[in-house]
């Protein structure tokens, strides 16, 4: 974790009130249905956009949050009372 930490310039966020950019509304819904178990073609249909908009979505949600993968996103989203 170190090392990724050094990687990416310092210390990473550990809550939403540090976040200089809200998330998006297409980016909490992408963010919550995938954390209900939802894959990207799926919620792409839901939401009628094509799978690489949500998959942008959910890269944009990750970075906002500080996260280093999208379960660590979920988790931070989840913790923060981001997503239910």
């Amino acid at each position: 974790m170190a090392r990724d930490q050094d990687r990416i310039g310092g210390e990473l966020p550990t809550s939403v009130a540090g976040l200089q950019k809200p998330l998006t509304g297409r980016e909490l819904a992408c963010l919550q249905m995938l954390a209900d178990g939802s894959r990207s073609m799926r919620i792409a249909a839901e939401l009628n956009v094509a799978t690489v908009t949500v998959e942008m979505h959910l890269r944009n949600a990750r970075r906002k949050l500080g996260a280093l993968t999208m379960a660590h996103a979920v988790a931070i989203a989840l913790r923060d009372d981001i997503i239910t």
